[in-house]
């Protein structure tokens, strides 16, 4: 687990899914990906991930996409890796990640999940 304090972070967002996160050079933080409608062969309006926004931070958007800079705020990241054997021919990996945002005030601002795979041979 990671925790910084950020004095500027930048959100994209839209009322439905956050987007991106980025640090105040603009560096990536995590950027959802696509959903892929397998019956239309098209990628859908969606983004792929859990998300919470709190609104009463974080203002509805006004487009399809938005982005907002928040000020002072702890971004925590948290990853956890799990490798696992069960003898010759099972063994597995488990990923997990998310992210928080609190405001300076241990309010939290945004949460999000990536969609991440979990594979077990």
């Amino acid at each position: 687990m990671d925790v910084t304090n950020e004095s500027l972070i930048y959100l994209t967002y839209n009322n439905d899914n956050i987007i991106k996160a980025e640090y105040s050079n603009h560096t990536e933080i995590f950027a959802a990906d696509r959903c892929w409608d397998y019956s239309t062969n098209k990628y859908t309006s969606n983004w792929e991930g859990n998300w919470y926004l709190n609104f009463t931070q974080i203002p509805l958007s006004p487009s399809n996409s938005y982005t907002i800079a928040l000020n002072d705020t702890f971004l925590v990241r948290m990853n956890l890796e799990y490798h696992y054997s069960c003898g010759f021919a099972c063994f597995g990996d488990i990923r997990m990640e998310q992210f928080l945002c609190f405001n300076s005030k241990i309010e939290i601002m945004f949460v999000y999940f990536p969609f991440v795979l979990h594979s077990v041979t």
